[in-house]
């Protein structure tokens, strides 16, 4: 076969390459991607510092790379969506959000006030692999995760304090299995997150707390690119000018 025939396979197998692999966005559906707080404190069972503060959405948006049986994800920042009004203890930053109410009486501190400022989900496949998705399901251990933000507190005989909350988070122990689905042209992420960590915020480790929820996230799949097709053309345009 002479060289010039093999132009337009040359061309239409770059095309397909450079189109096996794509840099993808998934948007994170904040109505479905719901998060609660449960823990204690000093003995304290923690509660909804008023009806729904203890569950609230996430917003934002998980980049990646989508190959064909494979999805790396990275982002930057997943935030935790405020309440409609500040929880207590308010610690007097007016561009703080409150996320999270929670309340609890202890039996050494009396009543606590609990308040979950700006916190933050941090979520990627860079601390390993990339995710095995052939079947459209995964293990959710395989995302790394952490959180970010700080935890405010009061309580009858304590004044307000502040416990930092940065870098908490991993392991992810949820049961569930991750998927990644389609329905007509819509890709859908599901990463279930479960997260138990301990905080020494009266004393040593006498903080537990467990944020659980489904990561939801979802993109529009393109129509299959053109590309591969306008090099196959444009190879077999060039060959013909050249024989004739």
């Amino acid at each position: 076969m002479k060289a010039s025939a093999l132009l337009p396979v040359v061309a239409f197998s770059l095309a397909l390459g450079s189109a096996s692999a794509a840099l993808v966005e998934y948007a994170v559906d904040q109505g479905a991607s719901l998060f609660r707080v449960t823990g204690t404190m000093a003995g304290a069972t923690l509660t909804d510092q008023s009806p729904g503060t203890a569950t609230t959405g996430l917003q934002g948006f998980l980049g990646g790379q989508r190959e064909a049986g494979t999805l790396s994800i990275e982002t930057h920042s997943l935030q935790a969506v405020d309440q409609l009004t500040p929880q207590l203890p308010i610690t007097g930053s007016g561009d703080v959000g409150s996320p999270f109410g929670l309340r609890g009486i202890s039996p050494t501190a009396g009543q606590i006030l609990v308040n979950i400022e700006s916190l933050s989900f941090f979520v990627s496949t860079g601390f390993g692999q990339p995710l095995d998705v052939a079947d459209g399901r995964f293990a959710p251990s395989d995302i790394g995760f952490f959180i970010d933000g700080s935890l405010s507190f009061s309580a009858d005989a304590i004044a307000l304090r502040i416990v930092d909350m940065h870098g908490r988070g991993a392991p992810n122990v949820a049961t569930g299995e991750g998927t990644l689905t389609v329905n007509g042209d819509v890709e859908t992420l599901t990463i279930p997150i479960t997260t138990t960590f301990s905080l020494d915020a009266i004393s040593e480790n006498d903080t537990t707390l467990t944020i659980s929820g489904d990561l939801v996230a979802r993109r529009t799949i393109p129509e299959p690119t053109t590309a591969a097709v306008l090099g196959l053309v444009g190879a077999v345009s060039f060959l013909s000018r050249r024989q004739r």
